[in-house]
């Protein structure tokens, strides 16, 4: 029996790898895996060891949709609320660590936690983040008192629009717009239990697509999908284009009143998906979405600090660099974009990847006096250790799966030495001897 609106993951079979292929703007298409019960073992812990919720299905009237994700790191939220710390630094610690006496060390220092900030197959995202606030707020401060100083803009526009689905995006939201102003006349028991919200989203969509103004449901007419469509992908391509021009990034609110939802326009592959699939949801971009939408979104200024003895060039997100930047100094950058690297150079020799690497990060946050507690949400625990460790703890075989052709897959693998038993039982131990 297919499963219904009222199905929970107990019912599903527990053989059923269930994964996600393109998001709706009121539900998502899954595709089913091959059943294969070593894969669950080992797959779905390391879903429980990134805490991604394995949740199942929204139902809608033509197809049955599943929830249930394999996927990386939880993405925490990259814009810092106001009042909160998030460097953990003091105004005074970081006037001590910019005196001319220090500067040189604190910019050794920053240099190799600039390393560690690019390290993502060791580190979590969050404190990923954190170690980059970091590295914003020093170098803030030593512009703030001239010890550094802006050189360059690194233009990002030719990268802007790549991470956007816009002809995706129409077809979904064309999709169901039509089948919500159907329902505004023909209620569906299925979409009885969603917000009302949305039907007067879609009746403002409505009357901006038509001119005609609507006052109640009845007065919503009968819309072609394929007018829709072509109405949203037209709206969608004049805001890249005004963003283009303008340089400014593409409103939210104005996506909203499309109803496009950021998942139909934004490849979202985490957790967030959830709670990203709604056309209301464009206020819960994190920062790295954010990007997207943006035509400065990967561009730089260079900030250029040199010596007889050293010499660095540390790189910053334009946006962050122009909100303490003065206006008339960005305009100045922009007028020539020039390419741009950040370099290292210490008393004569090149400040290598592998050196800062070297050098424990928690004790180049103690020494720039940043409280780890405060700005690593994991405490800078070891990714890859840590996401091994979870998966092997329940990592062990069944021994009663029943075997079938889905399974040549599996025996592949272990015939190319690659899930041996012998390679798991190795693991598990070392697992355990470290636990």
């Amino acid at each position: 029996m297919p499963p219904g609106p009222n199905t929970t993951l107990q019912m599903l079979p527990s053989s059923a790898t269930l994964l996600p292929i393109r998001g709706r703007a009121q539900g998502i298409e899954y595709l089913t895996l091959p059943s294969i019960p070593f894969i669950h073992q080992l797959l779905f812990p390391l879903v429980d060891a990134c805490q991604v919720y394995r949740n199942v299905l929204t139902w809608n009237i033509s197809s049955v949709r599943f929830v249930s994700i394999l996927e990386r790191e939880v993405s925490y939220v990259m814009q810092m609320p106001h009042g909160r710390n998030f460097t953990a630094l003091t105004s005074s610690q970081l006037e001590r660590l910019c005196q001319p006496e220090q500067l040189e060390h604190t910019l050794y220092l920053l240099f190799n936690l600039n390393h560690w900030a690019k390290e993502r197959e060791r580190l979590f995202f969050a404190d990923r983040q954190g170690l980059y606030q970091v590295k914003a707020a020093v170098l803030r401060q030593a512009c703030t008192v001239g010890a550094i100083e802006a050189t360059a803009y690194v233009d990002g526009m030719q990268d802007f629009g790549k991470d956007l689905t816009l002809d995706m995006a129409a077809d979904i939201a064309a999709e169901v717009l039509t089948e919500r102003l159907d329902g505004l006349s023909d209620p569906d028991p299925y979409m009885s239990d969603i917000h009302e919200k949305y039907n007067h989203m879609a009746c403002q969509f409505y009357s901006r697509m038509t001119g005609k103004e609507v006052t109640s449901h009845s007065d919503v007419g009968v819309l072609d999908m394929r007018q829709v469509r072509e109405y949203i992908y037209a709206r969608l391509q004049e805001l890249e284009r005004q963003a283009r021009a303008t340089r400014q990034p593409i409103p939210c609110s104005e996506l909203a009143a499309l109803c496009v939802a950021p998942t139909d326009l934004l490849y979202i592959l985490d957790r967030r998906f959830y709670y990203l699939e709604t056309w209301d949801s464009w206020d819960s971009l994190d920062a790295s979405d954010l990007r997207k939408l943006d035509p400065e979104g990967l561009s730089l200024i260079a900030f250029h600090y040199t010596s007889p003895n050293v010499r660095f060039m540390f790189h910053l997100p334009f946006r962050v660099a122009e909100s303490f930047l003065p206006a008339r100094w960005i305009h100045k950058l922009k007028k020539t974009s020039t390419a741009s690297r950040e370099l290292g150079e210490y008393y004569g020799r090149t400040i290598t990847e592998a050196e800062s690497l070297q050098h424990p990060i928690e004790e180049i946050l103690r020494e720039l006096g940043a409280d780890i507690a405060a700005i690593c949400p994991n405490q800078l625990a070891d990714k890859q250790e840590y996401t091994l460790v979870q998966a092997m703890r329940y990592s062990q075989w069944n021994e009663n799966w029943d075997y079938d052709d889905e399974d040549e897959e599996l025996d592949e693998n272990i015939r190319n030495d690659v899930y041996t038993p012998e390679k798991l039982q190795k693991l598990s131990i070392q697992t355990h001897k470290t636990g």
